[in-house]
């Protein structure tokens, strides 16, 4: 019988059962976490000049590699609206004219989305954004 006291603790792996936290995943959700507040800052200085940016100048000047997929962008409206503050990624929007975001209201948008109700909402909405980060200095 080993006396407790005395016992070599053995090796154990790292990973999520023993509480550790699995290095890769770890760096992953940091470039995650700075590229969303890369984002974050990005999007509140355009709104607060209440102006709009494309999806491809805001890739550009945060760094963000991938401009066909946009997860920061849904994460960060959900944090928004949490907060109880206004969508602040209304403000991104495609290149092509008339340059309105591709999803409005939860869903992917097409052309024949955008009629002038959803249109009118729309720049409502984003008003609202600028307004708010307007007062927000």
């Amino acid at each position: 019988m080993k006396n407790s006291e005395n016992a070599v603790p053995e090796p154990v792996e790292p990973g999520p059962a023993n509480g550790s936290v699995n290095r890769t995943k770890a760096r992953k959700m940091s470039a995650s976490s700075n590229i969303v507040d890369r984002i974050r800052r990005t999007l509140k200085e355009v709104a607060k000049k209440g102006d709009i940016v494309t999806y491809i100048d805001l890739a550009r000047s945060t760094g963000k590699p991938d401009v066909q997929h946009w997860p920061e962008l849904d994460a960060l409206a959900q944090e928004e609206k949490r907060a109880g503050r206004p969508d602040l990624t209304l403000v991104v929007v495609g290149s092509k004219k008339p340059n309105l975001p591709s999803r409005f209201n939860g869903r992917w948008m097409d052309a024949e989305d955008w009629d002038q109700e959803t249109l009118d909402l729309y720049c409502k909405r984003r008003n609202e954004v600028y307004e708010y980060y307007r007062a927000a200095r």
